[in-house]
């Protein structure tokens, strides 16, 4: 399996490949909500006008007031929702396929229910895991990372199934994700001081990338110890999406076909990266 560094040295590529795609996809992400609301605050002038009409202040108040709440629920859930399809287009730019800025619109209507009701069903189970000490909580959110990747790339795993999927694609690796995450804390406090323009130029599609890319090696790493199947995440029984058809035909002759061969490129005794920090660490 990739090391994190070699992970990221992909992500960098196939950033600089689609590198305005990238930016705008992140763009859109953060300002779309904005934009939003501000016209939802220009129709609620509307009725306050109403208010200002004699015998109408109630009604007027009453409108408005459902109108607004109706709405804020609405862009709240469209956000989370756009969100998991932002995870989508980043997946496909790490695998190297052409990301769609409309996809983050056009999906929001392709499994609504399942997206949101996924990201709520993780939500609730890490809020009670919090309620018996903070860290259990923050254990669950390491165990639960890939939910979202899960629900973006498997359009046939249940909301619940994408939380379980999950637990058995971290199994082992928690502490590899969180040194994964604390090594953007550079990047971070870099953008701070550059009133977040880097963040949104370079180091925010650059991170969104990379963790798409850490999704998929580790669940390609999870399918070859046999920790989860393709056929359980809907995915055809063939080779990684990120491979080549020339790199393919190489894995098919490297024993790719059989997780438990230890010939093959995924092999966990030949291994590195994420498993050897594990095994160092314990």
């Amino acid at each position: 399996m990739k090391t994190r560094q070699e992970v990221k040295a992909l992500a960098r590529d196939a950033m600089a490949e689609q590198r305005g795609n990238s930016i705008l996809l992140l763009l859109v992400y953060m300002f779309a909500p904005q934009a939003a609301w501000a016209i939802v605050v220009m129709i609620w002038t509307v009725f306050a006008l109403f208010m200002l009409v004699p015998g109408a202040e109630v009604i007027g108040a009453l409108m408005g007031g459902t109108f607004m709440l109706v709405m804020y629920i609405g862009i709240v859930s469209a956000y989370i929702v756009m969100g998991i399809n932002l995870y989508g287009e980043y997946i496909k730019t790490y695998r190297r396929e052409k990301s769609d800025i409309g996809m983050l619109f056009s999906n929001l209507s392709v499994n609504f229910l399942r997206k949101f009701g996924g990201m709520m069903y993780m939500s609730l189970l890490i809020f009670l895991w919090s309620l018996l000490f903070i860290i259990p909580g923050i254990v669950k959110v390491y165990q639960y990372f890939f939910t979202p990747y899960i629900l973006a790339d498997c359009p046939k795993v249940t909301t619940t199934e994408a939380v379980s999927y999950s637990m058995r694609i971290t199994e082992g690796r928690r502490w590899s994700i969180f040194v994964f995450q604390l090594s953007w804390l550079g990047w971070g406090l870099l953008s701070l001081f550059t009133f977040h323009i880097l963040w949104i130029v370079y180091a925010g599609p650059y991170y969104y990338t990379a963790c798409a890319g850490m999704y998929v090696e580790m669940r390609d790493a999870a399918i070859a110890e046999g920790r989860i199947t393709r056929g359980e995440l809907g995915l055809p029984e063939e080779f990684p999406d990120i491979f080549t058809k020339d790199e393919q035909s190489g894995r098919r002759n490297n024993g790719w076909h059989n997780p438990h061969d230890d010939r093959g490129w995924n092999s966990p005794r030949r291994g590195s990266g994420w498993e050897d920090e594990d095994s160092r660490r314990n």
